[in-house]
């Protein structure tokens, strides 16, 4: 992530421009082979299927900029005074803000957020000018490397529509075009069990310890800080909740997740969930990157010895949900034997930080029957931190506050219904306002679970046994 794609008011300003743009200008994607990468040139798609593809991006970036509610700017000043849009759209300016990020659950946008980064790496000079050029952005204003020059004289007809949108770079346009194609591949195949006995893997150890983080995937400062302790304390185990920002690409992944992993890549001592980001771009990065570099099987698993299991559950492949396979697998698995249950999943079955949706209800009435059988519940998807009293007979437990800025929460939650225990109200010391990051911390010992939650500096701010 960097400070460009995570400015509001810019993202969406050159979401829209980038759309107008588009209308005119139609991307033939050419790799070049170039330090630059992709470039896109002006021309008019040259079969029936280029045309409904481009029609189809203009649309999808159309309604994701009017669903963020944004006001259209009917006007922009210019050096002199005032001119309609339509005349010539002008570069907005990015404020950039450190430690600023805008993430709003919308996939279009989150896709859209990718192509930005990439983008700006595509710019950045060789190495020994990569500070220089980090420094200069931080500076001055972002919009200089996606909005190019108008010429003084246009060698167009005067008046052609062209005219008025054509200020974006060619660079810019082929990266986001070939980026938005995601929006329409679909989604990876679903991995699924063939015996009800499968994807088990032997908790090792007594005592055994194991790192839980969510919402970590984005590589900034506060994912390495997190990152640093977790590898300090040097956990037999690490499982990720989910969730690598923006869109979970092949190229995120990588440079964002396992580029910073605190955990061991031995198969069956690193695990990660599905999430709604991973799914922005199909889920073909986490099911064909992140599980073959874990060892692991599918997207659902258990984790046990001879007194837990650590069950975690894909909620990302169907947003906010389960499917089937998945119920039958895990009600099969916890009627097995008597053992203390832990569920791991991206998604909240209940939150009193948000207001109650359709997915919370999805997956009460999926364990409803087997919740007696439930001993915790651990989940991210909310970037907070909070212990919440047992609530429709589960215990509960966010941890979503991996690395994306938070405001500190509320003492008092604004929705009624699960009750708060304990929440991290911490401040960041370095950003006013903004809550601190951490992971929970998890020590197995025989029938004995204590529960640690340390934050990106080490200390521990809460503490609890099962």
């Amino acid at each position: 992530m960097n400070n460009i794609s995570g400015d509001k008011e810019f993202v969406l300003k050159l979401l829209r421009d980038t759309a107008q743009n588009l209308t005119v200008r139609h991307p033939e994607i050419k790799t070049t082979g170039t330090k630059k990468g992709i470039t896109a040139k002006a021309l008019t798609p040259k079969t029936e299927t280029q045309q409904v593809e481009r029609d189809q991006i203009i649309e999808r970036f159309q309604r994701a900029y009017e669903t963020a509610q944004l006001q259209p700017v009917t006007s922009v000043s210019t050096k002199k005074g005032k001119k309609t849009v339509g005349k010539a759209l002008s570069a907005p300016t990015a404020t950039v803000v450190k430690d600023q990020w805008y993430a709003p659950r919308d996939r279009t946008i989150a896709v859209f957020q990718s192509a930005i980064d990439e983008f700006v790496d595509q710019q950045k000079p060789k190495p020994k000018g990569a500070k220089a050029f980090a420094k200069q952005v931080s500076k001055t204003d972002a919009s200089k490397l996606f909005y190019k020059k108008k010429a003084k004289k246009s060698t167009t007809a005067k008046g052609w529509v062209g005219e008025q949108f054509d200020n974006l770079d060619p660079g810019w346009l082929g990266v986001v075009y070939q980026k938005a194609k995601l929006l329409f591949k679909g989604k990876r195949k679903f991995i699924k069990h063939s015996n009800l006995k499968d994807l088990r893997y032997s908790l090792q150890g007594n005592p055994v310890t194991i790192a839980l983080i969510a919402d970590w995937g984005g590589g900034n400062n506060h994912a390495q800080a997190v990152s640093n302790e977790i590898k300090k304390r040097n956990p037999d185990y690490v499982i990720h909740l989910g969730d690598v920002y923006y869109a979970g690409t092949d190229d995120e992944v990588k440079k964002r997740f396992l580029n910073f992993w605190p955990g061991s890549l031995t198969a069956g001592r690193s695990f990660a969930l599905n999430s709604n980001h991973e799914m922005y771009s199909g889920g073909y990065a986490y099911f064909d990157t992140t599980l073959p570099k874990f060892g692991q099987k599918a997207s659902y698993f258990c984790l046990e010895n001879s007194d837990w299991r650590f069950i975690g559950l894909d909620t990302g492949y169907v947003e906010h949900d389960l499917n089937v396979e998945q119920m039958q697998w895990l009600t099969a698995l916890v009627n097995e034997s008597d053992k203390k249950n832990i569920l791991l999943s991206h998604h909240q079955p209940f939150s009193a930080y948000e207001s109650g949706g359709a997915g919370e209800e999805r997956l009460q009435n999926w364990v409803k029957d087997i919740t007696s059988k439930i001993t915790g519940w651990f989940w991210g998807h909310e970037h907070l931190c909070v212990v919440y009293k047992s609530y429709k007979g589960i215990k509960g437990r966010c941890i979503g506050h991996g690395c994306f800025p938070y405001d500190v929460p509320a003492a008092n939650p604004p929705y009624a219904g699960p009750q708060v225990d304990w929440v991290l109200r911490a401040s960041d010391p370095k950003f006013a306002g903004r809550g601190t990051h951490g992971f929970a911390w998890l020590e197995v010992n025989g029938k004995n679970l204590k529960v640690s939650y340390i934050d990106e500096v080490g200390q521990t701010q809460h503490e609890e046994s099962f």
